[in-house]
């Protein structure tokens, strides 16, 4: 027999699947923990009961994008990404564009660090990060930022004057750069 919050559930055998019962239609409360308790008798009648906790969870995670900053300038078709990403019952994944990203649980039990190397592709212009977190209900909620690819940026060709200088607080410096 199965008990949930005190109830008693009827749990039926899985087919194919021997010493296993499953309960069906146990009523869970959005935001209120249920506490569900298996107990099992042998043959001999000795009876054994295992306490597990449900959360019912229907919030999406929060999470957010640090680095790169919106709008810079990458040359590569892999961005570095570091942000952070919440939830109370805990964040189990962080993509970005696809690409798993790393976990950092730091001090907090409800909030992680994620750094992760992301993909870009395509021709050289505006490009989109999108993060996407999610938690151990399997809730997910995204994040975006716009970055700018360019692969051939400018050179600095000369600067004047080429030795060393002295100056004064508001010195003259030529700098010439080809785009």
């Amino acid at each position: 027999t199965s008990s949930a919050n005190g109830v008693v559930v009827k749990a039926d055998p899985v087919a194919g699947l021997p010493n296993t019962y499953e309960a069906l239609g146990i009523a869970l409360l959005e935001g209120a923990d249920t506490l569900l308790t298996a107990s099992a008798t042998d043959e001999f009648g000795k009876t054994g009961t295992d306490p597990q906790t449900i959360v019912y969870d229907k919030e999406k995670p929060g999470i957010g994008i640090d680095l790169p900053i919106a709008g810079r300038a990458v040359k590569d078709l892999k961005v570095p990404v570091k942000g952070t990403a919440s939830d109370k019952h805990g964040v189990k994944s962080v993509t970005v564009n696809g690409a798993p990203a790393s976990l950092d649980p730091g001090s907090g039990a409800s909030s992680v660090t994620y750094t992760v190397d992301a993909p870009i592709e395509g021709p050289d212009g505006e490009k989109t990060l999108k993060a996407v977190a999610t938690d151990r209900a399997g809730n997910t909620e995204e994040a975006e930022r716009t970055v700018r690819l360019d692969r051939d940026p400018a050179e600095v060709v000369s600067i004047s004057p080429s030795e060393t200088i002295v100056a004064t607080p508001k010195p003259n410096i030529a700098v010439k750069a080809d785009e």
